[in-house]
Parts: structure tokens; sequence; C-alpha cells
């Protein structure tokens, strides 16, 4: 049997737990909004943490491919195509293509098609270089191209399309039977 004293500090204890939790209880149910809010908090601030590291590591991304294109701009004196980043970045050639696309139109570079058929990007560097000079039929090859690729040939690119053609099929004949005669050509389709 146990003596009084034991009896007594485990009575001690016991109660003292008791009283513990039933002050712990009506402490979270008093405090539970301000427990909930800082939970809420401090979730929030961890996504907003997580968001902002990830745009910082985009940011030097994009810092660092541009860094890599400038300076292949420069090497390539100003010709580059989408093999040529994807192989320099170690980008993929979809994002290449894209991230060369949205560059272009930043800073107004032309294209041209090689032999191959693939398209190289080319950006005045320096203002030295002379950009390429494309004729009016070219041009209008060029957009007709894009357009029947894409399989939309509203009335004006219809025009444009036959004046592409016309344009080539003359580019064929001999230079004596183009000096006789006049060929008039509507570039105003293109430039709408």
């Amino acid at each position: 049997m146990p003596s009084r004293s034991e009896f007594e500090s485990q009575s001690r204890i016991v109660l003292g737990l008791g009283l513990i939790s039933l002050v712990t209880f009506l402490l979270l149910r008093l405090l539970w909004p301000v427990i909930l809010l800082c939970a809420v908090g401090i979730g929030g601030y961890w996504l907003w943490r997580q968001q902002w590291e990830k745009l910082q590591q985009h940011q030097r991304h994009q810092e660092r491919l541009d860094g890599k294109f400038y300076q292949l701009l420069q090497q390539r004196q100003g010709y580059v195509s989408a093999l040529d980043l994807a192989m320099h970045t170690g980008l993929t050639g979809h994002s290449a293509q894209r991230y060369l696309h949205r560059q272009a139109q930043a800073f107004g570079a032309c294209f041209q098609r090689t032999a191959q058929g693939d398209i190289v990007y080319i950006f005045n560097i320096t203002g030295l270089y002379p950009q390429p000079s494309y004729t009016p039929t070219e041009a209008a090859w060029a957009y007709a191209e894009r357009i029947y690729a894409g399989q939309l040939l509203p009335q004006k690119d219809q025009v444009a399309w036959a004046n592409a053609n016309r344009a080539r099929a003359l580019r064929r004949l001999p230079a004596s039977s183009t000096a006789t005669g006049t060929v008039t050509i509507d570039v105003s389709a293109v430039n709408e």
C-alpha cells in the first residue's frame, strides 16, 4: 500500500497536469483565431518567398541567356540561327526559336532562308553592317509563303501569292525577255 506522502505527490502531479490541460484548452479556445491568423501569415510568407526565389532564379537565367546571345551575335557578326543558339546555350530547339523570335521583334531583325530551308536571323549589331535589302518581290514571296503555310489565304494574301508567283516565273526567264516588258507587282497587300 502506498504511503500517504506518495499518494499526495501523485495527486499533486495529476492535479497539476489537469490544471495545465484546462488552462491550455482555454487558451487554445480563446487564441484560436490568433493561432489561425499566424499560421496563415506564415504560410503566405513562405509561398511569397518561394515565388520571389523563382522570379530571381528566372531573372538570373535570363541574364545568362542574354549574355550568351549577345556573345553569339558578336561572334557571328549578327547572323544567328536557332540551331546556333541552341548549341551555344543548351536550350531546346523550340525554346531557342521562340527566344530568337522575341529578340528579332525587339531589335527589328530580319530573316533569311538558307538553301536548306533554315531561317537565319540577321541583327544589325553595330550599324556598320548593311542590312540585306529585300526587293518587293522577295518580300512578297516571303510573306506569301508564311501565309500559305498557315493555310490562311484571304483576298489580299491571294494577291500577294499571285504576285510572288509571277515574280518567281520572271526570274526564270532569260534576261532579254525581261528587258522589253514591264512587270507591275502590287506590294500593298504585303505591307498591310
